[in-house]
């Protein structure tokens, strides 16, 4: 077997942690933290060889100094796991990009770059009331709205708030499982309540 150039090995990691569900990569990063005892968001090769192995990633010892000598960029023998983690994110066309954040940026209303609930609620609130556990009384709108905000935050770093980066990171992890550019837009827009856009025959 040839050895396996970055690229070829970060696919195949980001494809075992997608195999888990939108929140394959989001558990490795939570498993990733949960080593960074002295909270310098950095991991040793030995580190990074023990994670991948926790979470049962198929990978040799080879691949993954590929990995680490590629993001190893100060040659310190560390690597950021931040890097890692957005190296692992699927990789995601313009077209996708722009309808994220322009919903992203009609969510944050008093523009400071990070979404709380009281951004959300009057755009999500019709979804939030379809919710099963607001419909059965188990939560309150308030309640509900909190949960769906979760869902875009790391479970380790939860502060009610979800940053620009999380939102297109959340939705980086939906997008591989949406073949279509035109069904992801129109999803997006529907959600968010932002107006459709009009596709010709060459997109």
């Amino acid at each position: 077997m040839g050895t396996s150039t970055y690229g070829e090995v970060i696919d195949s990691i980001r494809q075992q942690c997608m195999r888990r569900g939108l929140n394959g990569i989001k558990g490795l990063a939570v498993l990733f933290r949960g080593m960074d005892k002295d909270y310098s968001k950095t991991l040793s090769f030995q580190e990074l060889k023990l994670g991948m192995k926790a979470y049962q990633i198929a990978i040799n010892d080879d691949q993954i100094k590929t990995v680490f000598k590629h993001l190893d960029k100060d040659r310190n023998d560390s690597v950021d796991f931040r890097e890692f983690l957005v190296a692992l994110s699927p990789p995601m066309n313009l077209t996708r990009v722009s309808v994220i954040n322009e919903a992203f940026d009609k969510l944050d209303q008093n523009k400071d770059g990070v979404l709380k609930v009281e951004d959300i609620a009057v755009a999500y609130k019709s979804h939030a009331e379809q919710h099963p556990n607001y419909k059965s009384g188990k939560w309150t709108l308030q309640e509900t709205l909190e949960q769906f905000l979760k869902s875009f935050e790391n479970p380790e770093e939860q502060d009610g708030q979800v940053t620009r980066e999380e939102f297109i990171n959340y939705y980086a992890c939906v997008s591989v499982t949406i073949e279509d550019d035109c069904y992801f837009d129109h999803t997006m827009r529907s959600t968010w309540g932002l107006p459709q856009k009009k596709w010709s025959s060459k997109d």
